[in-house]
């Protein structure tokens, strides 16, 4: 495991979990740095961390989304804090930027719930996370296998 990327993520599921807990949606994009002075993020994982968040937060309601229709009758606004926001970071890591493979996204993931949540984080957010990943590679298949032609009779 990287440890610079790693703590880059989890500067990054920090902020996001702290504008939950906050409810705020207004101006982060200044405040990401403000954030990095106040906690004195190092250097060298500022930049990641900052294009995991502001990535995140771009698409915030597509990641809900593709969250909750894999998270079997879980409701996103009744998820644990940790869970969906642990979630939020890896699914768009995962399927939005897709710098690395999704087996490290979801690693680190699961070392993130293992961190901050509950005994039940870990296997919720490996599920969820499995699913998506899953479908991902499903419709990745499906779009690079080209379509059977018919014979003409």
């Amino acid at each position: 495991m990287n440890s610079g990327r790693h703590l880059s993520r989890q500067i990054a599921f920090q902020y996001l979990y702290l504008l939950d807990v906050a409810h705020e949606r207004t101006s982060e994009l200044q405040s990401v740095e403000q954030y990095f002075n106040h906690f004195l993020v190092p250097q060298d994982a500022r930049e990641h961390a900052g294009r995991l968040i502001r990535g995140a937060l771009a698409s915030l309601t597509e990641l809900d989304k593709t969250i909750e229709a894999h998270s079997d009758h879980w409701k996103i606004t009744r998820m644990p804090l940790v869970d969906r926001n642990v979630l939020r970071l890896a699914v768009y890591e995962a399927t939005i930027e897709k710098e690395n493979p999704q087996r490290v996204v979801l690693d680190e993931a699961i070392e993130l719930a293992k961190q901050y949540g509950s005994e039940d984080s870990p296997p919720f957010v490996n599920g969820v996370l499995d699913a998506i990943c899953r479908e991902g590679e499903t419709s990745s298949t499906e779009e690079s296998t080209p379509p059977l032609i018919a014979s003409a009779s």
